[in-house]
């Protein structure tokens, strides 16, 4: 449980406190470009076996590699979230 009460939540948003942070938006955002990369390649190749090293994009073939281990994480403990 958290510890932030009704009336200090209500003080912050009196302020237009951010409660997510750049980073977490910047996070969103790559993974949603990436996820748009991701439906080209299949558009053009027709599967989604983007290779680890892929020079047209470097970044897709990385993301497609840590999706997957993120999958194993999940699969592994049950759906809980890991760092």
């Amino acid at each position: 449980p958290s510890k932030l009460t009704q009336a200090q939540m209500a003080s912050l948003d009196n302020l237009n406190f951010e409660y997510t942070t750049p980073r977490v938006i910047n996070e969103e955002k790559n993974w949603n470009d990436r996820l748009s990369d991701l439906k080209k390649y299949r558009e053009e190749h027709g599967d989604c076996l983007v290779p680890q090293v892929y020079p047209q994009n470097q970044k897709l073939g990385t993301w497609v590699v840590s999706q997957r281990n993120q999958y194993r994480r999940f699969k592994k403990y049950g759906g809980v979230k890991s760092n």
